[in-house]
């Protein structure tokens, strides 16, 4: 049978009277609007990673004994005596004279130092003759110095300072040097030995 349009006009607002009718008894059932899937609660996290940098810098990098003139029987010479010290005024260098090691990297550093030479084979007829070094804390930066150590051959390791700290008013220690020659020795061509600091993290 036909349905005339009129027919299918009420059958269409019946249809929408049932739909929000149904819409509107789930809402009351519901007791309100709710919504799913969101987290009431929630966490995130932000990851930034810092590159470690191992670094230190010399704030001054030579000590200068300047002419001696050896006394007979030897002399011992050393970096952090003063002037007046008697076998300083042999010399017409400026004591006491050393160098200043800094940690300028962000890590606790150990640091070694090595030299290119030693006494004996750098000066002429000295073979009794022999170097030493001496470290020294500067504040609480460095948490093992080391007391007179000699250079018993030219190219090996010797710690100068470990756990040296990161940069703060006490990152620093100071290097000394102590040189013993015999009245015998004499110049050999250059009297310069080169001295080398390795940092390593601890």
């Amino acid at each position: 049978m036909d349905i005339s349009n009129k027919t299918l006009g009420l059958l269409l607002v019946a249809a929408i009277v049932v739909s929000v009718g149904g819409t509107f008894f789930s809402l009351d059932k519901l007791d309100g609007f709710s919504t799913t899937g969101y987290a009431t609660d929630g966490t995130g996290a932000v990851n930034l990673s810092i590159n470690t940098s191992v670094s230190i810098k010399m704030n001054d990098s030579v000590i200068d004994f300047g002419t001696c003139t050896i006394p007979s029987g030897g002399a011992t010479f050393s970096s952090n005596n003063t002037a007046a010290s008697a076998n300083n005024t042999y010399c017409n260098g400026t004591f006491p004279d050393l160098m200043t090691v800094e940690n300028d990297g962000n890590t606790n550093a150990d640091v070694v130092v090595s030299v290119d030479g030693t006494p004996s084979g750098i000066y002429a007829n000295a073979a009794t003759a022999s170097m030493d070094f001496k470290t020294e804390s500067v504040g609480s930066g460095c948490a093992t110095p080391h007391d007179w150590t000699t250079f018993v051959s030219a190219g090996t390791d010797y710690s100068a300072c470990g756990n040296l700290t990161t940069p703060t008013d006490s990152d620093q220690f100071n290097f000394y040097v102590r040189l013993t020659l015999p009245d015998t020795a004499t110049n050999n061509g250059d009297t310069s030995m080169g001295i080398t600091f390795t940092a390593s993290a601890s």
